[in-house]
Formats: C-alpha cells, structure tokens, sequence
C-alpha cells in the first residue's frame, strides 16, 4: 500500500519544498539535447538574443519541478500519472547561480465516477528563486489510487479540462523550406510545420526520467510490468522536451537555409507559457512520434513594439496515426521593421 493515496490530498493544503541550485553546465546540457537555442547554449552569443543572457530552457524548468515533486511526494504516493496539464506561465528567467524553491497548493479533488479505484487532483505548483520572486507556475492533473476502492465519496472540487485534440480555426497552410521564416506581419494563420521524428528507447526513456521523472512506471520493469500501464512508460515531460528538440531543429535548419538564399528570416524570441496540454496515450519503447505545429492567432505585443505573439496548435501522432500528446503554445516572433 502506497503512503500516500488520493484520501490524502485535501483542497487548499499548501505545502512547501526544494531548494535546488541551477548551474551553468545542466542547462547547457539539457538545451544541447532537448533546446539547442542560442540564449540556452552560449553565455556570449544570449548576450544578443531576446533573453540578454543565458537562461534555462523552459521545458528544463518543467522537469527540475516535476523531480522535485518526485523527490516530495509522489515517489511514496499511488500515482497513476497525469491526464495533462492546463496551464503553465514562464514569469522570470532561470539563470545560472538562481536556487529554486516549490511551493505546492491544492485546488481541487475529485473521486472518478467511471473509475472508483481512482481520484484526480489538481494542483497549483509555483517555483521561485532566491530573491522570493515567481520563474514559473504549473496547473496540472494528477490521478492517484484511492485507499478505500468504490467506496463513493462526494467531490470535493472540479478539476478543470480543456480540448484534448486542438485543431486549426483556419485552413493550413502547408509551409515549404522556400517560404524561409515569415516575420510576423507576413505569417498567415494556419501556417503548419512538420517538425520532424523522435524515437522513444528503453535507454534515453530511461535516461531521462532517472534525472527528472524517477517514478516506478518510467523507471523499473518489474514495478511497471505489474502497474497501470503494463510496461514502461516515456515520462509526459519527455514527450513535451522532445516536441521542443524537434521544433528547434527544424527552425535552426530553415533559418540557415532561409539565409543562404535570401529569403525573410525572422528570429524567435522566448514563450511565455502554453495551455491545455494533454497526454492522450501512453508513450513506449520503439514508438516514433511525429510533431507538428500550426499558427492560429497572432496578437501585436504592447510591451515589445518590435515582436508579436504567435499561438500554435501542436501534436504529436505515434507511428499508427494515433494522436498522443497535444497542446496550445505561444512564442514571441519579430516583425518586420518600419
């Protein structure tokens, strides 16, 4: 019997853990794998991006919170996984030297009705540095066995949901190598990129939860044999750090080739945060997953006159067409100067 099952999480309970240090070379190592961004990379050239600086990659931020929670709480509860996250906001950078603290709130808990072993909850995860301020705040979904199986219990709150297979308002518009990167002004709605492949092993679904999702179902064959899922199981923010890995290499190789020939070659700035993300299916050893990306709104930035936020639909299919993982992002991009 777990220690820590669904009973336990009750609404409003804050809590309150951490204390981690960010060095230089783990954010360097994990933008090398998952985010080879200048401002993530090199100390001298992030002195010329958006960032002014080096900083963490924001999905790099995501996995230290989640081994936090690890490390707290989930490692000694039923955790059964997590259906998806509703929001996330990146407020401040993480720089190299920042020690980051959690602060953990609990909005909400709710009994299934169609699955009386089991409960959702819904957390507020919210990270700070030394300096008291927020980097990062995470509302997410976490289902948890129950102690006490198909006894009814009254809800105690609403986990709130969203569309788990987001889809274009507009027709897309299939973007070609020749279109080089449009700068905001230019780029229509539904503009879509396919990002390219990743394969999912035993080694590198390993690698990456033992660093920052060390839960059974990720982590130990017996343990997941035996679980929820059957097997191993790719940790969610694996699937969401791999979506970036091939995002940035599709558009460091559309921006090379959009300079050797001449063609509009806006650069990206940093996200603020994404919305409703969702795992749809589990992720395997030998599953190959296809990512794409499709612009649907565009808004002008008030605070930055030179960039505008662009909001994109993203997906992932596994290699029978399956969609698996989706959610709604935003990014600044620059526009075209008067």
């Amino acid at each position: 019997m777990a220690e820590i099952t669904f009973e336990d999480f009750i609404p409003g309970d804050v809590a309150h853990y951490g204390q981690r240090r960010i060095e230089r070379d783990e954010i360097i190592a994990f933008a090398q794998e998952f985010d080879p961004q200048a401002f993530h990379l090199d100390e001298e050239a992030a002195k010329a991006t958006f960032a002014g600086g080096l900083i963490g990659s924001g999905w790099h931020t995501n996995a230290i919170m989640n081994r936090m929670n690890c490390d707290a709480f989930l490692n000694r509860s039923a955790c059964l996984g997590s259906p998806g996250v509703d929001e996330v906001k990146w407020l401040r950078p993480v720089r190299p030297g920042d020690t980051l603290g959690m602060r953990r709130t609990i909005l909400a808990a709710a009994a299934s009705r169609s699955k009386p072993d089991r409960g959702t909850v819904r957390f507020l995860y919210e990270l700070f540095n030394q300096n008291g301020e927020a980097v990062c705040s995470h509302d997410c979904l976490v289902m948890f066995g129950r102690r006490h199986p198909g006894v009814a219990e009254a809800s105690t709150g609403a986990a709130r949901s969203g569309d788990v297979a987001p889809g274009a308002a507009n027709a897309e518009v299939a973007a070609e190598m020749t279109d080089g990167v449009p700068y905001f002004d230019d780029l229509p709605l539904g503009f879509t990129l396919n990002l390219g492949e990743y394969r999912f092993d035993s080694d590198n679904i390993g690698r990456f939860a033992q660093a920052f999702d060390n839960q059974g179902f990720h982590v130990d064959p017996a343990i997941a044999e035996a679980g929820p899922y059957g097997g191993i199981i790719a940790s969610g923010w694996h699937t969401a750090a791999s979506w970036m890995a091939c995002m940035a290499r599709n558009r460091a190789q559309r921006m090379d080739h959009a300079l050797a020939a001449g063609l509009p070659a806006a650069r990206l700035g940093v996200s603020p945060g994404y919305r409703t993300m969702r795992f749809l299916k589990p992720v395997r050893p030998g599953d190959v997953l296809s990512y794409r990306s499709c612009a649907v709104e565009k808004r002008a930035s008030a605070s930055r006159p030179g960039w505008g936020l662009i909001f994109n639909e993203n997906t992932a299919r596994n290699q029978r067409g399956e969609l698996v993982f989706s959610f709604r992002g935003a990014v600044f991009w620059e526009r075209r100067q008067p």
